[in-house]
C-alpha cells in the first residue's frame, strides 16, 4: 500500500509539473512562477505533499545531481560567436557584477533582516544568481534585441557556477571559522575548486566532443552517453572539492558546443526535455519543503530588500559593468530591469540551510524562506512589466510575424511580394544567384546562401522572423529546412509543399516535412505553370452575404486560398492539417488563375 502511495504521489508530482509548464505557456509567463505557487499550496499550506518523507535520504542527492544536468544543458546553447562582441559586458557582471550585488544584499540583509553575518553572506552570495530557467522563458516573452539577447543569456548561464561556487566559499569560510582553519581553507576551496572543476570539464567535454564528432558511439547512444558522463564527472569533481561539480558541467557543454564539426542537435533535443522535467518537478519539491514558520517576520523587511535590488543594486552594477560598452541608456536600462532569481539560488538555498541548521547557525532556517520569498517578487515583478519596459524602451524585436521563405523561384517571389504588401517581414533564401538577383530587384530581402548553412546559423537575421514556407522545387531542400527550423519556430510554424506521390521508398517520411501548404494538389509545378500562366494573387474582403462560395463562384478561373487574415491582423497559413474557418471581416489571399 505505501508503495503505491508513493508511486501515486511521484506520478501526481511529474503530472502537476507538467499541467504548470503548459498553463505557464498559454498565459505567456515563466513556469517557475506556478511550479513555486503549486509547491507551496500543496506541501507547506495544505500539508499533503511532504518530500522529505517520500525521497528520504536521496533528496539531496537528486537535488544536485538534477541542478548538473540542467547547468550542463543550459551551456550546450552557448556559442563563442555570439558573445565576442560583447564579452566586456558579459565578464564584469559575471564577476565584478556579481561580488558587488552579493555584498551589498548581504549589508541589507544584515540589517533589515537581523541576520548573522555569516547566513546574511550567503544570502548575498546565493541570490546574487539569476540563471537560465527563468532567464530562457522570460526572453521569450521580453524579446529584447538581439545584443541584449544574447548579453542576458550568457550572463544568466555562466552566472550560475559562478554564484554557486561563491555561495561555496561563503559557505567554506563560515566552516572554517567555526574550525580556526579560516584562509587555509578559504585558499583550497577557491583554488581547487576552479583548478579541478575546470581541468575536469574541459578534458570530460574535449573527450564528449571527441566521441560525438568521430562517431565511436551509434547515434542512439550519444545522448545517453552524455548524460552519463555528466553525471560520472559532476560526482568525481565534488569527490574532489566540494562545489567542483557545477564548473565541471558548465564548462563541459561550453566546450562540446564550440567543438567544430560537432553535431550536439540530438543531445541537445534530449538534454532539454529532460531538463523540463527536472526543473518542474525541482521546484514544486523545493517549494513544498519551504518552512513558513517565520513568514510574520521576515515579509516586510524582505519586500524591502527586493525593492533594493531592483531599484539600487541592478542598476549600481549593471552601471558599474556597462561604462566603456557601446550599449545605449536604454539597453542599460533594460539590462538593469531583468534579474530574476532561479533554480539554482533555490537548490544551493535548500542545500545549505540544511547544512547551517546541523550545525546550529542562528537564522538558517530563515535563509530558504527569504531565497524562496525573493525568487517569487522578482519573477512576478519582472515578468509582468519587462516586455512593457522594453516596448517603452524600444529595445524590443518586433512579433515574429514574418516568413523565412526557402526558394527565390518565381512562385516564391510571387507569395513573398504578396506577403510583404500586407506589411509582413519576409526573407528568401536560395543557393541560385540569378533568382536572388530578381528578387531584390523586385523589393525583397535576401539571404543568398544555405538556410541550414553554419554561415546561416550566424549571419541570418531573424529577428521579427517566426514561420517556414517551404517554396523550393527540390523536395529535400524543404524537407531539410523544415528539420533544421521545426526547432526555432515550432512545428505548427514551418509549412512546406507537397510533393508529387511517387511510392513509399522514395518519399521522404512526412515527418520530415512542415505542414503541407495551401492544398494536396498543389506542388511546385502545378504552382510554377500558373505563374507562367499569369496567375496572380489578390486579397478579397470576406462579409456574411460575400462567403468563400460566393468569391470562388465569382471568379472565371481556378482558385486556390493561400492565407487568411483576421480582423486583428493576424495571418493563418492555408494547409492541409487544419482547414481555416472564414468569418465576416476576414480577407482572404488567394492565387487566382484566369481561364
Amino acid at each position: 500500500m505505501i508503495l503505491v502511495t508513493n508511486m501515486a504521489l511521484i506520478a501526481g508530482l511529474v503530472g502537476v509539473a507538467i499541467a504548470c509548464q503548459w498553463f505557464a505557456w498559454w498565459v505567456k509567463l515563466p513556469a517557475i512562477l506556478f511550479l513555486l505557487l503549486v509547491g507551496t499550496f500543496v506541501g507547506p499550506m495544505m500539508g499533503w505533499f511532504h518530500p522529505d518523507i517520500l525521497f528520504g535520504h536521496w533528496l539531496l542527492p537528486t537535488v544536485s545531481l538534477s541542478v548538473a544536468i540542467i547547468l550542463f544543458e543550459g551551456s550546450l546553447s552557448l556559442r563563442w560567436h555570439e558573445v565576442k562582441e560583447h564579452g566586456y559586458v558579459v565578464r564584469n557582471l559575471v564577476t565584478i557584477g556579481i561580488v558587488l550585488t552579493a555584498a551589498l544584499t548581504a549589508l541589507c540583509a544584515h540589517w533589515l533582516l537581523a541576520m548573522d553575518w555569516s547566513v546574511a553572506a550567503l544570502l548575498g552570495a546565493i541570490s546574487a544568481v539569476s540563471g537560465p530557467t527563468v532567464i530562457i522563458p522570460m526572453l521569450r516573452t521580453v524579446r529584447p534585441n538581439s545584443r541584449l539577447t544574447s548579453i542576458i543569456r550568457w550572463e544568466a548561464m555562466l552566472i550560475d557556477p559562478i554564484g554557486a561556487l561563491l555561495a561555496v566559499l561563503v559557505f567554506s569560510a563560515i566552516v572554517a571559522i567555526d574550525q580556526y582553519e579560516l584562509w587555509g581553507s578559504i585558499l583550497w576551496h577557491f583554488f581547487g575548486t576552479i583548478g579541478i572543476g575546470a581541468a575536469i570539464g574541459i578534458i570530460g567535454g574535449y573527450i564528449l566532443g571527441i566521441a560525438i564528432r568521430r562517431h565511436w558511439l551509434p547515434d542512439y547512444l550519444n545522448s545517453t552517453f552524455a548524460l552519463a558522463m555528466v553525471l560520472i564527472l559532476y560526482v568525481a569533481s565534488e569527490a574532489c572539492v566540494e562545489g567542483a561539480g557545477l564548473i565541471t558541467v558548465t564548462l563541459m557543454g561550453i566546450v562540446v558546443s564550440n567543438m567544430p564539426g560537432t553535431n550536439i542537435e540530438d543531445v541537445l533535443d534530449f538534454k532539454e526535455h529532460l531538463s523540463i522535467l527536472l526543473i518542474s518537478t525541482l521546484f514544486i519539491i523545493l517549494a513544498a519543503r519551504t518552512d513558513f514558520t517565520f513568514l510574520d517576520h521576515v515579509w516586510l523587511p524582505t519586500a524591502i530588500l527586493f525593492l533594493l535590488l531592483q531599484f539600487v543594486v541592478r542598476p549600481l552594477s549593471v552601471m558599474l559593468c556597462t561604462l566603456k560598452s557601446r550599449l545605449s541608456w536604454r539597453e542599460k536600462t533594460l539590462l538593469a530591469w531583468i534579474a530574476p532569481r532561479g533554480i539554482v539560488a533555490a537548490a544551493v538555498a535548500a542545500i545549505f540551510s540544511l547544512r547551517l541548521q546541523q550545525s546550529g547557525m542562528p537564522n538558517a532556517n530563515e535563509l530558504v524562506l527569504v531565497t524562496f520569498l525573493l525568487i517569487m517578487s522578482t519573477v512576478i515583478f519582472q515578468s509582468a512589466t519587462a516586455r512593457y519596459v522594453a516596448k517603452l524602451l524600444k529595445v524590443a524585436s518586433p512579433d515574429p510575424r514574418g516568413f523565412l521563405i526557402i526558394g527565390a523561384n518565381p512562385v516564391a517571389r510571387l507569395i513573398g511580394k504578396a506577403l510583404q504588401e500586407q506589411g509582413f517581414d519576409v526573407i528568401l533564401s536560395d543557393t541560385t544567384w540569378s533568382d536572388v538577383h530578381q528578387a531584390r530587384m523586385a523589393g525583397l530581402r535576401c539571404y543568398y546562401g544555405n538556410p541550414v548553412s553554419e554561415h546561416a546559423d550566424r549571419q541570418l537575421d531573424l529577428v521579427g522572423i517566426g514561420r517556414l514556407l517551404g517554396l523550393a522545387p527540390t523536395p529535400e531542400v524543404n524537407s531539410l529546412a523544415c528539420v533544421r527550423y521545426q526547432r526555432e519556430f515550432g512545428r505548427s510554424q514551418v509549412f512546406s509543399l507537397p510533393t508529387p506521390a511517387s511510392s513509399e521508398k522514395h518519399d521522404i517520411a512526412h515527418r520530415h516535412d512542415g505542414l503541407t501548404l495551401f492544398a494536396d494538389t498543389a506542388h511546385y509545378q502545378q504552382l510554377l505553370d500558373y505563374v507562367k500562366a499569369g496567375a496572380r494573387i489578390k486579397s478579397t474582403r470576406i462579409t456574411e452575404s460575400f462567403n468563400l462560395d460566393s468569391y470562388i463562384h465569382t471568379q472565371k478561373g481556378e482558385v486556390l486560398p493561400l492565407f487568411a487574415i483576421n480582423p486583428k491582423g493576424r495571418l493563418h497559413v492555408v494547409h492541409t492539417e487544419e482547414p481555416v474557418v472564414l468569418a465576416s471581416d476576414w480577407r482572404l489571399m488567394s492565387l487566382v488563375v484566369a481561364d
